[in-house]
C-alpha cells in the first residue's frame, strides 16, 4: 500500500495504481501519467460528538481571546508551500481593526520565521502557539478561518470550517477550490496565493457579515458522512488489492 500526498505533481503517486485526486489539476497531473483516479473532494476525520459553546470557550480564554472578539484562525504545518508567514502579514494591514484577533495554530520548521514577523511588526493581537487543542474546537471556536497555503492536499482546516459554518478565506488552490465550491461558496472567498492586500480585504468582508452560528447537529453529520464516503473509497480499493497513492 502506498499512500502518498506529495507537494509536487512530478512523483505524484508514484508506485500507485489508483490516486485519490483532491482536485482537478492533481486529477489531470495522474491521468496523464497513466493512472486510475478517483476524484475525491477531501474531509477532516471528525470523531465523536461536535463541539459544545463551553468547549469553544475555553479554547479562546486558553489564548487570550476575549469572547466578543472576531477570531480569524489559522491551522496547519509551518513549511513553506503553506505560506505561513502571510498570516503574519495579512494581520499586520488589519492592525488597525481592534476587534479582529489572529490564531495560528501549527509547527514547522518556519515557526521561528513567523514568531520573529509577529514580533517586528509590532502585533498586539497576534497569538503563535504549537498544536495543543483538537481541530475541532480551534474552529469552533474561530469566526474566520484563514488558509494561505500554496499547496494543500488535504485542507482539513477548510474542510472543518464549512462543515461547521464558520467562515473562509482561503486560496484558489486545488483540493480548497472543491471543498468550497461543494459547499456553495456560502461565508468563502478564494484568493490567489501570495495576494495579502486580497486576503486582508476577503479577512474583513467574511469577518464584519457572518459571525459564528450554533453548531447544529445536521452539520456535524453531513461532516461525518462526509468522512465516511472517502473512507469507502479507500477501503474499497485496497480490498481489491489496489496500492493508493
Amino acid at each position: 500500500m502506498l499512500i502518498d500526498l506529495p507537494a509536487t505533481g512530478a512523483s505524484l503517486g508514484d508506485g500507485a495504481d489508483l490516486v485519490l485526486a483532491p482536485g482537478r489539476d492533481t486529477a489531470a497531473k495522474a491521468r496523464g501519467r497513466g493512472q486510475e483516479v478517483v476524484e475525491l473532494v477531501p474531509g477532516p476525520m471528525l470523531p465523536g460528538e461536535a463541539p459544545d459553546p463551553e468547549e469553544a470557550a475555553d479554547v479562546r480564554a486558553a489564548y487570550g481571546i476575549p469572547a466578543d472578539a472576531r477570531l480569524i484562525l489559522t491551522v496547519g504545518e509551518l513549511e513553506a508551500d503553506r505560506r505561513p508567514e502571510d498570516v503574519a502579514a495579512v494581520a499586520r494591514r488589519l492592525r488597525h481593526r481592534e476587534d479582529l484577533y489572529f490564531l495560528l495554530v501549527g509547527s514547522g520548521r518556519l515557526a521561528d520565521t513567523v514568531s520573529d514577523l509577529a514580533g517586528y511588526f509590532e502585533l498586539d493581537r497576534f497569538t503563535f502557539a504549537p498544536p495543543g487543542h483538537p481541530l475541532k474546537e480551534l474552529v469552533a471556536a474561530s469566526d474566520c478561518v484563514l488558509s494561505t497555503a500554496e499547496v494543500d492536499f488535504w485542507p482539513q482546516s477548510v474542510s472543518a470550517a464549512l462543515a461547521l459554518g464558520r467562515g473562509v478565506v482561503a486560496t484558489d488552490i486545488d483540493g480548497v477550490r472543491e471543498l468550497v465550491a461543494a459547499a456553495g461558496f456560502d461565508r468563502s472567498v478564494l484568493c490567489t496565493p501570495g495576494d495579502l492586500d486580497g486576503l486582508a480585504a476577503a479577512v474583513v468582508a467574511v469577518a464584519d457579515e457572518h459571525r459564528r452560528p450554533r453548531i447544529t447537529r445536521k452539520a456535524w453529520k453531513a461532516a461525518a458522512a462526509r468522512s465516511s464516503a472517502a473512507a469507502r473509497v479507500v477501503a474499497d480499493a485496497l480490498a481489491r488489492g489496489k496500492k493508493v497513492g
